[in-house]
């Protein structure tokens, strides 16, 4: 796996607060390049604090023209990673997500398209478009049936990608990612990065509640293997119009990822947790996708990506950086 430098490059990062967004801007920033980091709401800039003064800071809406416009144009990588990320919250209110998910990527596509054509253009999908899948396996190949409006309107924003790389000859790619954790993500969603909450919740609390009894199989990918595959999409020019499902080739259960947990923080920092099983909500259910464990064999073809990191050495990672949090 080769990444070359990004150094000099000029970089936009929307979404660059959240959890993929702000290490991605880190390992940018280490490579000298120059980041413009946008988001809508400053709240999360503590994630950023330490890198702070070695990058652009923008608080502005992916849903306005006018910024995107403003921040698009000159760039030479836009990273899209902005968007609303709960299946929940998608449900209850479809018009909000659909401008989030939907419109912000066709502003950053139209602005390209008129005044930055040369841009490569990186967008932050999901395994979860293809819906129920019959074998676990998951290598972005089979049917498409998504089961909740934020699959819908992720998977609408990919083929919108699709259809300006054909029809205008922009540089798009599409990269599905399964479920991502890690640090650094200092307030967290149960909706948006599981993990991340109940390691957290874990520390603070000793105590979780989780639904049912341990649910299907998930992929669950470290964050700084996530950057690697975002780096490397944006450099290959095999991925032009294409989109690949990202993840770490594992299956572990929810069950799974808790007994590891309660035995890291028991073994290695002293941390008794008590685990509480409580009914599945509904729209939970309904939504729900099943077993999915992630083939990248069509992504490491065309860019010799290989996950750098296994979900115990993320695990320990992450659990170490919200140790150091809470402390």
């Amino acid at each position: 796996m080769n990444i070359e430098s990004m150094k000099n490059k000029k970089i936009l990062i929307t979404g660059g607060l959240g959890l993929v967004g702000n290490n991605l801007a880190r390992r940018l920033v280490d490579q000298d390049a120059i980041v413009s980091v946008l988001s809508k709401s400053l709240r999360n800039k503590r994630n950023i604090e330490d890198i702070n003064g070695k990058l652009e800071l923008i608080k502005g809406d992916v849903t306005d023209y006018s910024s995107i416009k403003k921040y698009t144009t000159g760039k030479d990588y836009i990273f899209h990673l902005a968007g609303q990320s709960s299946v929940p919250k998608s449900m209850d209110n479809p018009i909000l997500d659909l401008e989030v998910n939907c419109i912000s990527t066709l502003n950053i596509l139209e602005v390209c398209r008129k005044y930055n054509h040369d841009a490569k253009i990186v967008f932050s999908g999901t395994v979860r478009e293809a819906g129920p899948i019959k074998s676990k396996y998951a290598d972005g190949n089979h049917r498409e049936n998504p089961t909740s409006i934020f699959d819908l309107h992720k998977l609408t924003s990919e083929k919108y990608l699709k259809i300006y790389s054909k029809a205008y000859g922009l540089k798009t790619t599409t990269l599905r990612f399964s479920n991502v954790f890690g640090d650094v993500q200092y307030d967290t969603d149960p909706d948006v990065s599981v993990l991340n909450h109940f390691i957290k919740m874990a520390i603070k609390t000793r105590n979780l509640q989780v639904y049912g009894n341990g649910g299907p199989l998930r992929d669950y990918n470290y964050v700084k293997n996530v950057v690697d595959a975002l780096i490397l999409a944006a450099q290959s020019k095999k991925t032009d119009g294409k989109h690949y499902v990202i993840g770490s080739g594992e299956g572990n259960s929810f069950f799974d990822f808790l007994t590891r947990l309660k035995l890291t923080l028991e073994k290695e920092h002293g941390i008794i947790i008590e685990i509480k099983e409580t009914p599945v909500p509904e729209v939970v259910e309904k939504t729900a996708q099943g077993d999915v464990i992630v083939d990248f064999s069509h992504f490491k073809s065309d860019t010799g990506y290989n996950p750098r990191f296994n979900f115990k050495e993320g695990l320990k990672e992450t659990i170490k950086f919200y140790k150091n949090v809470t402390n």
